[in-house]
């Protein structure tokens, strides 16, 4: 019979692949994109949910998809992530986790070529990202047996930082390409796509550093829950 594998590390698992699923839809979804005036691809002026768009993204599929696949493994991690917890913290980071989880599912379910639906569930996921990884961190900083170690707790702040530049940013350039995309100039340089890549990357390290964790932590027996 092949070993049994606890809840822990299975969702340890799924947050590794999740990640570097979506990684690879975005990667590969950005090759042959040509935008609405056949410009290329490019992370200083274009934003990642554009990789989505059904009207012009010509793997708009795997991009929308994957996101969503992605993401109900991430929805896995985060539910062994959080059994790591005790108490109000066990509760707060799952309804976290949750909101984080399902509205990066919702933005792939709802591509930027369906604009308001898809705008509501990416500002939920950027504040609910925020928030977990800011009291993630915080939490690391001043519990005296944390879940993640204290070395974490730079890249924590790093990641937080991001997201938090995202979404104080200025966004009336954003309003404007909303408003009218067929006349609006985009600039060669954006200052808030390069912010939104930033926090794409640095949730995606902070999530891989934290399975990777999870998954060379021992099972506490009281909590584990064998997967055949």
């Amino acid at each position: 019979m092949p070993p049994k594998i606890s809840f822990q590390n299975f969702s340890a698992i799924c947050g590794i692949v999740g990640c570097c699923m979506m990684l690879v839809c975005v990667w590969a979804a950005s090759v042959p994109y040509t935008g609405m005036y056949d410009e290329t691809y490019s992370p200083i002026n274009h934003y990642i949910s554009e990789l989505g768009d059904r009207r012009y993204s010509e793997w708009a599929a795997l991009f929308n998809v994957g996101l969503m696949l992605s993401s109900s493994l991430l929805l896995v991690f985060s539910i062994g992530f959080t059994r790591q917890f005790q108490g109000w913290q066990r509760i707060v980071i799952g309804l976290l986790g949750l909101s984080t989880s399902l509205s990066c599912f919702l933005v792939g379910a709802f591509p930027v070529d369906n604009l308001r639906p898809h705008i509501l569930v990416a500002m939920v996921f950027f504040h609910s990202a925020l928030v977990l990884v800011f009291l993630n961190t915080a939490i690391t900083i001043f519990t005296k047996a944390p879940v993640l170690p204290k070395w974490t707790i730079s890249l924590g702040f790093v990641t937080a930082l991001a997201f938090a530049a995202f979404v104080i940013s200025p966004s009336d350039m954003l309003r404007e390409w909303v408003k009218d995309p067929k006349h609006f100039v985009r600039p060669d340089v954006w200052v808030q796509p390069i912010l939104e890549w930033a926090c794409f990357y640095s949730i995606i390290l902070w999530l891989l550093v934290a399975a990777f964790l999870m998954l060379r932590k021992k099972p506490d027996p009281a909590k584990a829950t064998a997967i055949a």
